[in-house]
């Protein structure tokens, strides 16, 4: 799928499983590659092969997993499995499975506890990861629920107000950062270089040049983890004001952004928060893209606020933030 042919991709994989029946690897690739295509129905199913990998190995609850069934008057346990970002992502669905008349247990990573305390409602709790569990009857990890759903691309939810602002921090950042007649601009680069697709995805600070050549503009660093020569990337561009040291949490982090006019990122969690909180937010996509952000388009489902900026080609950064700097312009104007 490096070269996106998607349905090529999935043909491909269906001969395999005719030649070999059971084939983890084979379906869980083809699931990715259902999911870029928007076939949801298939995918979400197909998804689930992701637990049969030895990188991925499921909880051992003794709790029966919920695969879309009643549950009216139960508890669920909702757990998160991936990233951060796959966690932002996905907690909308948390209010609507608590609709489904069950109690709600959440148990999210650390980072992301402050950010989520709204999400705690009556019928709703949340618990930090590594924290003894309270009883529950079955559970679900978070990016099963739209299988266990039977989700479609048209009925994926828009995010609501699970990862509302603090309304006093976000007073701080707007009066940290001041008003006037620039445009506010936060800046990320990189991801996590675990992960395994992190070497197309991320990009050197030096790739923002263009945009720093845009009149009428205040840029911001939120760049968590500095890699060797970023720095010196930075001091080079000069113009970039470090806020990162400012950002303790994703709660931080959001306030932050609710005082920016717009977030030029790479494909990580922060993008992620940007959209779940309806942030304006431009992300830069690689050739070949993640499933979540599909072929050929510039919008996603997933987040209205958010605008995508893809690759025509493997490794060609340059054209994507000369356009990027062309529609800053246009914005700035």
């Amino acid at each position: 799928m490096g070269r996106c042919r998607h349905e090529e991709a999935v043909a491909h994989f269906r001969k395999a499983l005719e030649l070999r029946l059971v084939y983890h690897e084979a379906v869980s690739n083809m699931s990715q590659a259902l999911l870029t295509l928007g076939q949801f129905r298939e995918g979400w199913t197909r998804y689930e092969a992701r637990w049969k990998l030895a990188v991925l190995p499921p909880r051992p609850f003794r709790q029966p997993w919920w695969r879309g069934e009643s549950i009216v008057g139960r508890t669920i346990l909702l757990h998160a499995e991936q990233g951060l970002g796959d966690t932002l992502q996905f907690l909308r669905y948390v209010p609507i499975v608590r609709a489904l008349g069950a109690d709600v247990v959440v148990e999210i990573q650390p980072e992301l506890l402050r950010l989520a305390a709204p999400l705690a409602r009556p019928g709703i709790r949340l618990v930090q990861r590594g924290n003894p569990l309270p009883h529950f009857d079955v559970h679900c990890p978070l990016l099963s629920i739209p299988g266990a759903l039977a989700c479609e691309l048209d009925t994926i939810p828009p995010p609501g107000d699970e990862l509302a602002p603090d309304a006093e921090l976000v007073r701080a950042w707007k009066e940290r950062l001041g008003q006037g007649g620039e445009l506010r601009v936060g800046l990320v680069w990189a991801g996590n270089p675990q992960h395994g697709n992190d070497h197309h995805r991320s990009f050197r600070p030096l790739a923002f040049g263009p945009l720093l050549e845009v009149p009428g503009v205040r840029f911001f660093s939120m760049q968590k983890n500095r890699r060797e020569g970023d720095d010196a990337d930075l001091a080079r561009l000069g113009k970039v004001e470090d806020i990162a040291p400012l950002l303790a949490d994703f709660a931080e982090s959001a306030a932050a952004l609710c005082a920016l006019d717009l977030l030029v990122a790479a494909d990580t969690s922060i993008v992620h928060l940007a959209g779940a909180i309806r942030r304006p937010v431009w992300t830069m996509v690689p050739f070949s893209p993640d499933w979540r952000w599909m072929l050929g388009r510039e919008d996603t489902p997933w987040y209205p606020s958010m605008r995508l900026f893809r690759q025509p080609r493997q490794r060609d950064w340059k054209s994507v933030f000369a356009r990027v700097a062309a529609e800053l312009a246009q914005l700035r104007r």
